[in-house]
């Protein structure tokens, strides 16, 4: 494959984050039905949704640091994959292990996704345009989020089975593992940074963060913004079915 232009990596990000950006906000939709179809306690719908995020954040760092010696572009096919293949498996799901299970290989493929493409797009524009284009791919996983929530959401209300989409999806995602192969050559996301600016402080060794308070203070933000939004996307909708509002 010829090396890909910064233009061709940025379009082969933002367009294929279906197998971690969009699939799990399916999730939201799909636990009240999930609980549902197999008579699952809220303490049960909790542990497939933590299963779930703790595999994502436990396998993010080792990710990272693989990639430098197997390649950013490798190791996002193979997320990509474990998620639909995860994505597949949920659909053929009969019980609460069975779907812990599912859902547990679909957050370690979805631990491939930020670390990873991050990389691609700080290497494809190393100089100028970096913000921007990092910019840009969190805009469509938004984008994506709503489009797939929306689409799942309408499915389900007009009695198309759970089973279906999921697996639809899933087999989507595979196919997005291999536009990550065909569209990228196998060094994106190899290459070191190099410096542009000649008065850029030399980065520290350890992980290069240059503001450790800074640096710390995000990441305690962003503990408290996912716990506390994961937490309340995952039990309104059992909260509103308590209050009898109609599912569809």
């Amino acid at each position: 494959v010829a090396p890909a232009t910064p233009q061709r990596t940025l379009t082969t990000v933002v367009t294929s984050p279906i197998r971690h950006d969009w699939l799990p906000v399916v999730s939201y939709v799909l636990l009240p039905i999930l609980a549902q179809a197999f008579n699952l306690s809220l303490v049960q719908v909790g542990v497939i949704r933590t299963v779930w995020r703790a595999a994502t954040a436990i396998f993010q760092t080792p990710v990272g640091l693989a990639a430098e010696r197997l390649g950013a572009r490798n190791l996002i096919a193979v997320g990509t994959a474990a998620s639909g293949l995860a994505f597949i498996a949920l659909g053929q799901s009969a019980g609460f292990a069975a779907i812990l299970a599912a859902l547990f290989c679909a957050g370690f493929g979805s631990a491939f996704q930020h670390p990873l493409c991050s990389t691609l797009i700080s290497h494809a524009y190393p100089a100028t345009g970096r913000r921007a284009a990092l910019g840009t791919y969190n805009f469509f996983g938004d984008v994506g989020k709503f489009a797939f929530g929306g689409a799942v959401s309408l499915l389900f209300v007009a009695g198309i089975p759970w089973q279906v989409p999921i697996t639809a999806f899933g087999a989507l995602a595979l196919a997005c593992s291999l536009l990550v192969l065909v569209a990228l050559d196998a060094s994106a996301g190899r290459s070191r940074l190099v410096a542009v600016a000649k008065d850029e402080t030399p980065a520290r060794p350890g992980w290069g963060i240059r503001n450790r308070a800074g640096f710390t203070a995000l990441c305690l933000i962003e503990v408290v913004d996912s716990s506390v939004r994961t937490g309340f996307l995952t039990f309104i909708a059992f909260l509103m079915l308590a209050k009898n509002l109609p599912a569809g």
